[in-house]
């Protein structure tokens, strides 16, 4: 990964943090989302500092944006794993009426340098990796964990890595990711993505992120997949499910060639088995399915294509089957017109939009 600490201007980091402010919001657009692959494409700087920046944000847990806004890059120039500001910043935004936002955002930076002074980077333990990975448009890369484990990036995907001497997690913020886990029974390898919780110790298995919830299949080993239901629940939607208890919550368990689709609303769908050689197909540029929703089909297209392609809301539910290249979406979607019945209409540069016509 590159540091920007010398190559990037504070303007650059500026549109980092606003980027990252921006895509954390979840009314974001997929058209926000593609203005924000063109800006990392458009200089090799700026994707290395919106990773530095959401290491900063990550360090800070749930805290609003807006609680530190004023000095976002006086901060950051500092450690990224300022976890004690946390607490102290989250009271400051819960009472405002007691602290004027000026007071609140010169606090923060004085709670940074207390921070620094009591735990600064050279009392953490050598063993705690905290990054952010990820991909551009069309773009699949392979990255290697501190931890032995590698993992697989899908094309638009993003992950959050936190590793310390007991546990290994990785949020899976949006996209497809391949994982095969390094073996170490006390160090579970958890993986969250949208209130599920995927959970290993030594395996090989694939998550994907879409509009729907998200998909968990399993090559090798065995992984417990655990959903929090209630939208309204006490559980914080970055918990650890493991211990977390009520109704709200069910698990599973996958074994070696089996899938299932974890639905935002109800849950998990049925478990299938499926051919191990369709798992994590699309790291060798195949995009599989079965009787997927053309909803599923094209969040995908999207992230291969630098053309927005959006689906009228009668088509979203038309199931598609078969196994197409990612290299060329063209094609993909000129077969899919020729298989379902939808129209093309080209209202470029807003879109291309996929509407039923029957």
């Amino acid at each position: 990964m590159t540091d920007v600490s010398d190559t990037s201007s504070d303007e650059i980091r500026s549109a980092a943090h606003q980027w990252r402010a921006r895509l954390s919001d979840p009314s974001v657009t997929a058209g926000e989302r593609q203005a924000f692959e063109d800006w990392i494409a458009s200089d090799p700087r700026h994707r290395a500092a919106f990773e530095k920046a959401e290491q900063f944000w990550a360090a800070l847990g749930n805290v609003g944006y807006d609680s530190v806004n004023d000095q976002p890059l006086l901060a950051e120039r500092f450690h990224p794993t300022m976890r004690s500001v946390s607490a102290a910043l989250s009271w400051m935004k819960a009472h405002p009426s007691f602290v004027p936002s000026s007071l609140a955002a010169s606090a923060a930076l004085i709670l940074v340098f207390g921070w620094l002074v009591t735990n600064g980077p050279w009392l953490q333990p050598p063993s705690t990796e905290h990054r952010v990975f990820a991909t551009g448009t069309s773009e699949i890369k392979d990255f290697d964990l501190a931890d032995g484990s590698k993992v697989t990036l899908g094309a638009s995907s993003q992950i959050r890595v936190q590793m310390d001497d007991n546990l290994r997690r990785i949020d899976l913020r949006f996209g497809d990711a391949f994982f095969d886990v390094a073996k170490a029974p006390d160090r579970p390898f958890v993986v969250m993505a949208d209130r599920t919780e995927v959970r290993a110790i030594g395996t090989a298995f694939d998550v994907q992120t879409d509009p729907g919830g998200v998909r968990v299949a399993v090559l090798e080993g065995r992984v417990g997949v655990s959903k929090d239901l209630s939208l309204n629940s006490a559980v914080p939607p970055d918990a650890n499910l493991a211990n977390a208890n009520g109704p709200s919550v069910e698990r599973i368990l996958l074994r070696p060639g089996q899938k299932v689709h974890v639905s935002k609303g109800d849950g998990f769908g049925d478990v299938k088995t499926i051919d191990t050689n369709t798992i994590g197909a699309w790291r060798r540029g195949q995009l599989v399915y079965v009787r997927a929703p053309l909803s599923v089909v094209i969040d995908d297209v999207n992230r291969y294509s630098e053309t927005l392609y959006i689906v009228g809301g009668e088509a979203q539910n038309l199931k598609l089957s078969g196994t197409f290249d990612s290299s060329d979406i063209d094609g993909m979607i000129t077969t899919i017109a020729e298989a379902l019945p939808i129209e093309i209409v080209d209202q470029r540069p807003v879109g291309v939009y996929l509407e039923r016509t029957r």
